[in-house]
């Protein structure tokens, strides 16, 4: 008949996984080991509780025991991750805070009726990525759990902005670079490079004054009266109608502003992140 195997030292803790087998699976233990069976025709709920949960137990006196232990779940939600910690069969004083590490990070949360969250705000760019997240105290029993919902490698980490909020955000210039440019449409990228194509051309026809032309080689004179004569003068957009003096700015001019939610604004959030996410490389 089968039987529920347990090995456990001095101190009541449970080594190895448990074992359901017919015979002694570990006839030799170390002489710090003790090997205990409970037949599993007769094992009580608690035996049947130790054997599927053995890091929430100890074996003291003859039984088990169950200690504190952590469930820890992960909601997502508007682009924010909210991590729930709950401290199950808590003892007679229960730890005032517990710990959330995050990608290396040691985060502290008040315990209150045995309950702790943390809310980590997701960079756009990395919202769908998962990571390991676990819950520890002094004398509880950890508890591990995965945020997120896919793992591809791309790297993470966790900071702490000016406000004391947590982020997620990436460790890399190129992942921030190719979010940014797939959030622009091809459109407004073309539009946007037409407004800078124009703008350079009017600057270097005016700049093109006969001392600088003089310099020049007879190609390379001959290329910028070409260029003067039969390109600079259809670009739609010139120092002259680009923003004129108690004027409104031209439509494509505008769109590269801050405010406009065009590549401008893409932009704008681009530097920003540079500007505030920690250990970019």
């Amino acid at each position: 008949m089968e039987q529920y195997w347990f090995i456990y030292d001095p101190n009541g803790v449970l080594y190895y996984p448990p074992q359901l087998s017919a015979t002694n699976p570990w006839p030799n233990p170390p002489a710090t080991l003790t090997v205990v069976s409970f037949s599993q025709a007769t094992a009580s709920s608690t035996v049947i509780m130790a054997y599927t949960y053995p890091s929430r137990y100890l074996y003291q006196n003859g039984a088990f025991v169950e200690q504190p232990y952590f469930s820890l779940s992960a909601t997502s939600a508007s682009g924010n991750i909210t991590l729930t910690a709950t401290l199950n069969n808590p003892p007679a004083t229960p730890p005032a805070s517990c710990t959330f590490e995050v990608l290396g990070q040691a985060i502290t949360e008040t315990l209150t009726s045995n309950t702790a969250t943390l809310t980590l705000a997701i960079h756009p760019s990395v919202v769908s990525q998962s990571l390991q997240v676990s819950i520890l105290a002094t004398g509880c029993v950890q508890a591990t759990t995965t945020a997120g919902e896919t793992a591809s490698g791309i790297p993470l980490q966790a900071y702490k902005d000016a406000s004391s909020n947590w982020h997620i955000a990436p460790t890399q210039y190129a992942v921030l670079q190719a979010y940014y440019a797939g959030v622009v449409s091809a459109q407004v990228v073309a539009a946007n490079t037409l407004v800078a194509i124009s703008l350079l051309s009017d600057i270097a026809r005016i700049l093109m004054t006969p001392t600088v032309i003089a310099t020049l080689t007879t190609d390379q004179q001959n290329s910028v009266n070409d260029f003067i004569a039969n390109i600079a003068g259809k670009m739609p957009i010139t120092l002259a109608n680009a923003y004129p003096s108690g004027g409104t700015r031209e439509i494509h001019y505008a769109s590269l502003e801050a405010n406009t939610p065009l590549y401008g604004e893409s932009v704008t959030g681009y530097n920003a992140d540079i500007l505030t996410i920690p250990n970019l490389t």
